[in-house]
């Protein structure tokens, strides 16, 4: 049999993400809808200070030239190819960026976190911002992972001005959670379902009794695991709007 010792294997270095001429790392589409809010914050690797620019925005829309987030709102359907320009000191890069208005979400897979693989029903508001913390300092941000998406466990009592699902004991302040995730150039999402209970059995997205229950699963009704007759799918939607959320994992088995 053929010796193979002598064959060593070894990583090739890899360089620091923020260091070197700048690198535009994330997609080259992104879609938006009408009238809503516009976040896209453009991920590049090297050297800090960076400086972005961007030719052909539509209308509604402007740059950080410190950050490179793109921000604002379109107030139409319309398809526009931006080209992205971003230097330091070490050089340039661009890249070409097309943004699609108009019903045409998740144009690409969504790369970022996750709370219920690490933290289950422990997960809690200092967890959420050390993750995001972390994103951006471990240089995940600057390679394109941008959500950070809160889980099953984070849900209080229906109440408050709209009768939507509030945060629990663990979640001072929902608003001020967003705003720091987005400072620091990222997304958050946030977790619920139509069932009447979550799988943590907290508060759902219907109330009321059983509709359209399938016998062979009745046993799940003593966990809440059903459809009520009460949808608040609309109250809840417009206080994650309020609070800023930006995507929605809406959990259940049909």
């Amino acid at each position: 049999m053929a010796q193979t010792d002598h064959f060593k294997t070894e990583l090739a270095a890899v360089m620091p993400w923020n260091e070197g001429a700048p690198k535009i790392n994330g997609p080259r589409v992104f879609g938006a809808g009408i009238g809503s809010p516009f976040f896209f914050p453009v991920p590049v690797t090297g050297e800090q200070p960076l400086t972005f620019s961007a030719e052909g925005l539509p209308k509604g829309l402007t740059m950080d030239a410190a950050s490179g987030i793109i921000s604002g709102v379109v107030a139409k359907e319309m398809d526009a190819t931006v080209n992205i320009n971003v230097r330091n000191s070490e050089g340039s890069d661009e890249q070409p960026l097309k943004i699609v208005v108009g019903g045409r979400l998740a144009l690409t897979p969504p790369l970022g976190w996750s709370s219920w693989n690490a933290w289950g029903s422990a997960i809690d508001e200092q967890k959420v911002r050390d993750c995001a913390d972390a994103m951006v300092s471990s240089g995940l941000a600057a390679h394109g992972f941008s959500y950070v998406n809160i889980d099953d466990g984070w849900q209080g009592e229906r109440g408050g001005a709209l009768n939507a699902i509030q945060p629990n004991e663990k979640f001072k302040d929902m608003k001020a959670l967003c705003d720091y995730v987005h400072a620091l150039g990222l997304r958050i999402g946030i977790y619920s379902t139509p069932w009447v209970k979550s799988f943590l059995r907290l508060t759902g997205g219907s109330s009321g009794k059983c509709i359209h229950c399938d016998p062979s699963r009745m046993p799940e009704k003593d966990h809440g695991h059903y459809f009520g007759e009460h949808s608040h799918h609309r109250e809840d939607a417009k206080q994650w709007a309020e609070w800023g959320i930006d995507y929605l994992k809406y959990d259940w088995s049909p």
